[in-house]
């Protein structure tokens, strides 16, 4: 087992399918602005 070559495949893998690597970038950051968003909002939401 190799890590060098499968990360090379990762990567040849990346570059042809550039729509599902910013689908999922995307998608990643949604995820992350609503948990930042959920902890910020938290405190005035005790109102």
């Amino acid at each position: 087992m190799n890590t060098q070559s499968d990360f090379q495949f990762f990567l040849l893998w990346l570059s042809e399918n550039p729509f599902i690597v910013l689908v999922t970038l995307f998608f990643g950051y949604l995820s992350i602005a609503a948990i930042a968003d959920g902890f910020s909002g938290h405190k005035s939401d005790d109102l």
